[in-house]
């Protein structure tokens, strides 16, 4: 019977072991999987104020939509760093020409 007892308890070592690993991938999947939509979402979102720069530049200027303001602020901030404000209005130079 203790035979039996221990080769039991060995499977479901085994098992939960099996388990534990794939979990672990399941886990690191899911991680990259988000990891790669947050960098899409955010590499969208710098490359929006190209299209959208004249809408941003009324809101700005104009003071016609108060979200356009909200929504760009962290860009707009960003453009404090010279190396960033001159690929950004670069970016803004080749959608508004």
């Amino acid at each position: 019977m203790t035979n039996t007892a221990s080769s039991t308890e060995t499977e479901v070592s085994q098992a939960s072991d099996s388990d534990s690993a794939s979990d672990r991938k399941d886990l690191k999947v899911r991680i990259l999987k988000r990891t790669i939509i947050a960098l899409n979402v955010l590499v969208f979102y710098v490359l929006s104020i190209g299209p959208m720069f004249w809408m941003w530049y009324e809101a700005e200027n104009l003071g016609t939509t108060p979200f356009l303001r909200i929504v760009y602020a962290p860009l707009r901030a960003l453009c404090y760093y010279e190396p960033i404000e001159t690929w950004m209005n670069d970016y803004i130079n080749w959608w508004i020409v």
